[in-house]
């Protein structure tokens, strides 16, 4: 699988948000640096950990940030995160249980996920940012 590398298409106009993207970037390309590892590996799950905070952490501010400026899509957008939270927690599990499977379907899934992710729905209130001024 090719790295995701960062470009302006992928900027939401919000430094914080553009820069907490990067490293969750950041984190996917390590895994696809990593990608021979095996499931049991340190590397896989120090990776996983680390990821899995960061992005709810993440998930938190970005949601915290729409409220604040009163985003119409507020209640949508909040629920994919929280879907997504549930699936990667349940790649953990997968992980964690040594399925053999876990770290092509963990990359695909990552990688796939987050670029859909902030090119099509994070890109959606780009423009009510802009109107409210942020950018």
């Amino acid at each position: 699988m090719k790295k995701i590398i960062w470009s302006d298409q992928f900027s939401v106009g919000v430094n914080e948000l553009d820069e907490q993207h990067k490293e969750l970037i950041k984190m996917i390309n390590k895994l696809l640096d990593n990608q021979n590892a095996h499931v049991n590996s340190e590397v896989i799950s120090d990776l996983l950990g680390n990821m899995r905070l960061y992005m709810e952490n993440h998930f938190e501010y970005e949601d915290k940030l729409l409220k604040e400026y009163g985003y119409p899509n507020l209640e949508q957008h909040k629920e994919m995160h929280e879907e997504y939270g549930d699936e990667f927690r349940e790649l953990i599990i997968s992980v964690m249980n040594r399925n053999t499977d876990a770290p092509e379907n963990m990359l695909i899934n990552l990688s796939d996920w987050w670029t859909n992710h902030i090119l099509h729905e994070d890109m959606k209130y780009r423009s009510f940012f802009k109107e409210k001024g942020i950018i």
